[in-house]
């Protein structure tokens, strides 16, 4: 029941406020999705306390006391059960959440660490919901006690912006526990904003350019170097949307996802130039690619993280050049970079071209 009624009171929330809510920048579902399954966590608590009032009434706990057993594990029992629940209930609602349009846009592993937070932080609340229950003394007292996480949930940043909250209404709901577990899930999904590619310059621009020699320059790197930008945003180029070999890439505290799987791309070497400050690159390469750093400077905290697999000695070569300062590049291969493409919009249809001519 508590899982069909989170889903159920998500796909209402979905549909009904998505076309109010503009201010949020962002699609609503993806901003709701976070939200929702953290809030669901406290409403959920509600059946716990009411569950323990009951059966310390009954007298079903005095029963248990009798037995052979710690007098610990009744309680522990109790909470471990409830997190089941809670985790299935999750679990559901996420599904529905990707069925209505919400995307996962940080890594698997950031998604996952979401979740387990959400689990983390449904089962620290339980405690305080069984609390509730041993103090209520009866199950309708309880289910009273409960209905204290209405203006926690709704006086946060689960379904709403909070700058969007009269002032002193803000101080509240910057200041009590949902808030920043809500706003520490989203930080684990970060929307990318949208932004238009870059567009060559027409014809006739360029040829009444009064810089002849920038012209032919500008016009080689066009032809032969993608360049990627990415400053104070987020970029993914993925599926089919290229054919170069060689990438120029430049950020400062921003992220980009680069497909180097799915693309046609000629045999070869493939070059990927960075100048990167305080910003993150994920490249999806296929399985058995050898990653060449040799070229490659760090300075500060920058780091390359390649952790899903490992070269082949026939694999082909991904060699990375440049500077990286205090960034941090991140390598998917094989199997995992299929599933982050699976998981992303409009790159679907190239997975399965790709899989059908036995190029993965």
């Amino acid at each position: 029941m508590a899982t069909l009624q989170m889903s159920l009171f998500f796909l209402i929330y979905r549909y009904m406020f998505s076309g109010a809510m503009r201010s949020v920048g962002i699609p609503y579902v993806d901003f709701l999705a976070p939200g929702f399954i953290a809030t669901g966590v406290l409403f959920s608590g509600i059946g716990a306390a009411v569950a323990v009032a009951d059966d310390m009434q009954q007298g079903f706990v005095d029963r248990l006391r009798s037995l052979p057993i710690p007098r610990s594990s009744v309680l522990a029992a109790r909470a471990l059960a409830d997190s089941a629940i809670l985790t299935l209930a999750a679990a559901v609602t996420v599904g529905i959440a990707f069925a209505v349009g919400f995307r996962l846009q940080g890594s698997i592993l950031d998604g996952l660490a979401a979740f387990a937070l959400v689990l983390l932080f449904g089962f620290a609340f339980e405690w305080v919901f069984i609390t509730l229950g041993l103090l209520a003394g009866n199950s309708q007292a309880a289910q009273g006690m409960g209905m204290i996480v209405f203006p926690f949930a709704f006086i946060s940043s689960a379904y709403i912006p909070v700058s969007t909250m009269p002032g002193w209404l803000q101080a509240f709901a910057n200041h009590q526990p949902l808030t920043p577990m809500v706003d520490t899930i989203r930080a684990l999904n970060p929307r990318p904003r949208r932004s238009a590619r870059r567009r060559p310059l027409p014809p006739r621009l360029a040829q009444t350019s009064t810089y002849p020699q920038r012209r032919t320059t500008m016009a080689t790197i066009t032809a032969d170097t993608e360049q990627i930008r990415a400053h104070h945003r987020s970029i993914r180029r993925l599926g089919a949307w290229t054919s170069a070999r060689r990438f120029d890439v430049r950020a400062s505290r921003g992220s980009i996802l680069l497909d180097l799987l799915l693309p046609e791309i000629e045999p070869g070497e493939i070059t990927v130039d960075l100048d990167i400050d305080h910003a993150t690159l994920i490249l999806l390469v296929p399985d058995g690619a050898q990653i060449d750093d040799s070229d490659l400077r760090r300075v500060g905290r920058g780091r390359i993280k390649d952790w899903t697999g490992v070269g082949s000695p026939d694999g082909r070569t991904i060699r990375l050049t440049g500077e990286m300062r205090h960034a941090e590049v991140r390598i998917h291969r094989g199997g995992i970079a299929i599933l982050r493409l699976l998981l992303a919009r409009g790159s679907r249809t190239d997975v399965r071209r790709a899989r059908t001519q036995g190029r993965i």
